[in-house]
């Protein structure tokens, strides 16, 4: 199970039951024994902009940052800018509520180690993303 840690208030298309079933499914697709954590902020474009820049040299703001921790049991950091997965899920045609999902289930496979710089890598994340938001989203109906 993941527990996420909120350290800001959270945006109107998410509750905290969301939070805690898509902890329970994550940790159970990984097969985790104990409780892992996670510290998850959403953040304004502005300060997304600002943590893009300072930890990864890009000055400009992005849809979700992941920061890995060495801490046993404790994954790390996730922050997510709402208003880019509004925009994102304008653009698709599909809720911002399963755009939201689809960025923390994103964040916490760059927490697992994954990453999406190559193609290869890349196919490999998205799918289990999908994977994993799809079963999320089936068992939500």
């Amino acid at each position: 199970m993941i527990r996420f840690d909120l350290a800001s208030a959270m945006p109107k298309n998410l509750n905290a039951s969301d939070l805690r079933r898509l902890g329970a499914l994550l940790g159970k697709s990984f097969r985790w024994r104990e409780t892992r954590e996670v510290g998850l902020r959403f953040v304004s474009p502005k300060e997304m902009q600002r943590l893009n820049r300072d930890y990864h040299g890009c000055d400009r703001p992005t849809d979700v940052l992941s920061f890995e921790s060495a801490i046993k049991n404790y994954l790390g950091d996730i922050a997510i800018c709402p208003d880019f997965a509004v925009k994102e899920a304008k653009r698709r045609s599909i809720a911002a509520h399963e755009e939201l999902l689809r960025l923390l289930v994103h964040g916490v496979l760059h927490l697992k180690g994954m990453d999406h710089r190559t193609a290869s890598e890349e196919q490999k994340m998205f799918s289990l993303q999908e994977r994993l938001l799809s079963h999320f989203l089936v068992q939500s109906l």
